[in-house]
This record gives structure tokens, C-alpha cells and sequence, in this order.
């Protein structure tokens, strides 16, 4: 039986808010290929996530791994709305959800920029549920952040489906026993997430 439906953002509500998109950002921004952004990207990146270091903190690394100072004029990387925009498609479907009476949450990494721009676009507020990495100290694939969600959710695992478009961010909630689901394009993740709870009636 399955009551409640979680949703990661990037490459599953936005199609386009996963780290390839905040690589593409920052290779335009420094003039460089995204091997060499993906490379400094990751200076930090799993304390930003955590809330453990403060974006100013985070860009200094960055600084450092780069050999040169970052302007503020580059530094948007995870504050561009274009890349964080939800797909219309999934929107749409998780509203239907609701109205089918199921709980739809969301549960994502992101960074403080961009946690600010889910929130001043209002795109947070369809879901009934919202655990974002850097406000709460922990960051998936950390198996913490799976058991907060079911405790704020105050259902089993087995009563919850979560959807993410990587496999590694699903294994740990599979390990508890959370229905999971890989992420592709919107239809074809529709129409495995309907089948799911199809298997799985409430």
C-alpha cells in the first residue's frame, strides 16, 4: 500500500537541475570545457550540500582549485532559474496525485542559491512535504535523510514511492524498504510511477 509519492527536483520535477546543468553554468562562466568544471566543482560540494560551509566559504575553494579569482558576476551557477524551472508536465501529474489523495513530498540536494529560488518562485509549495539538503544538515545518499522524510511523513517505508534520476540516491531508501523508481523522461516516469501504485493500491 502506498500513501505517499517523493519526488527528487533536479532531472525529475526539472528536467534540467542536475549537476550537468550546474557544469554547463559554470564552464560558460569561466570560459572553460566541463571536464575542467566538473573537476573544481567538487571542491566543497558535500559540505555546501550538508549546510556545513556558507556558499562565500564554498567559492573560496573553488578559487583556490581554479589558481584565480571567481568575479560575483560568475558565481550564479546554482541560482539560475532557467535550470531550476519545473517541468509542466510533472507539475501537473504530481497535482493529480494530490487530488487522488495520495501525500506527493520533496526531497532533494541543493545549495542555499538555490533553495532560495525553489522558494521565491513558489515551487515548493505543492508538495505537503519539503526536506532540502542544506537546511537540514544531511544530504542524500546519507540514509539519515530517508529516515527524516519517513518520520516527517509518519509512515512505514513500504507505504512510500521515491523517484530520483539516480540510482545512487535510490539504494539507500531501497535498503529500508522505500519503493523506488528511476527517473527517465517525464512520460515514461509517469507511466511507471502509475504502475507502481497500481501494484501497490491503497
Amino acid at each position: 500500500m502506498i500513501k505517499a509519492v517523493i519526488f527528487d527536483w533536479g532531472g525529475v520535477i526539472s528536467l534540467k537541475g542536475h549537476p550537468h546543468a550546474f557544469r554547463e553554468h559554470l564552464a560558460t562562466a569561466l570560459g572553460t570545457d566541463q571536464d575542467y568544471a566538473r573537476s573544481i566543482l567538487g571542491h566543497g560540494i558535500h559540505e555546501l550540500l550538508r549546510g556545513k560551509i556558507t556558499e562565500a566559504e564554498y567559492w573560496k575553494r573553488l578559487e583556490t582549485a581554479h589558481g584565480a579569482p571567481i568575479p560575483a558576476s560568475k558565481r550564479n551557477v546554482f541560482d539560475v532559474w532557467d535550470a531550476l524551472k519545473p517541468n509542466q508536465q510533472m507539475t501537473g501529474f504530481v497535482s493529480r496525485l494530490k487530488a487522488r489523495g495520495y501525500t506527493v513530498a520533496l526531497l532533494s540536494n541543493v545549495v542555499p542559491d538555490t533553495a532560495q529560488m525553489l522558494r521565491d518562485y513558489h515551487a515548493l509549495e505543492p508538495f505537503d512535504e519539503v526536506i532540502l539538503s542544506t537546511q537540514v544538515g544531511m544530504a542524500k545518499p546519507d540514509q539519515e535523510i530517508y529516515q527524516l522524510m519517513l518520520n516527517r511523513l509518519k509512515l512505514d517505508a513500504g507505504e512510500c514511492l521515491f523517484v530520483d534520476d539516480q540510482q545512487r540516491m535510490l539504494d539507500p531508501a531501497s535498503t529500508l524498504g522505500v519503493h523506488t523508481i528511476l527517473a527517465t523522461e517525464p512520460e515514461a516516469t509517469i507511466k511507471e510511477i502509475e504502475r507502481v501504485l497500481e501494484t501497490n493500491p491503497r
